[in-house]
């Protein structure tokens, strides 16, 4: 089974591989020999990737439980995380929050020294301050 799911899913799913995905798949069209696998491949590997990332969400969801304030909430989101990320990519992957609550949450786990805070306004994001030392 990781065998396909490994062999589904796109190295890199964007517009450009889109494109190439269906210009593969439609070699030899006007002959009537062209081959649909690659496009099918591609949205086989789009599909993954959507599920993987629900999947992820109900782990958050799952682990905060449903008495969990929105900073512990936040917490277990921002502790699974590599890299940097933004308040907005917080919320996508907090969806049971609102925006000032997820708001919050960043900013009392910058008081408490969880996160660091780059940039200022639509600009600003955050990384783990582990991630950094």
């Amino acid at each position: 089974m990781n065998i396909l799911i490994h062999f589904f899913t796109p190295a890199k799913i964007t517009l450009e591989a889109y494109y190439q995905a269906l210009a593969q798949a439609d070699l030899g069209w006007h002959e009537g020999t062209n081959d649909p696998e690659p496009f099918i491949k591609y949205m086989l590997g789009i599909i993954l990737k959507c599920y993987r990332e629900f999947e992820e969400r109900l782990i958050i969801s799952e682990k905060s439980g449903k008495r969990s304030s929105s900073c512990d909430i936040v917490k277990t989101y921002v502790n699974g995380t590599i890299g940097t990320f933004t308040k907005r990519d917080t919320m996508e992957n907090c969806p049971s929050l609102g925006s000032s609550s997820v708001e919050s949450a960043l900013k009392k786990l910058v008081e408490d020294g969880t996160i660091i805070r780059k940039g200022l306004g639509r600009a600003s994001h955050y990384i783990r301050k582990d991630a950094i030392e």
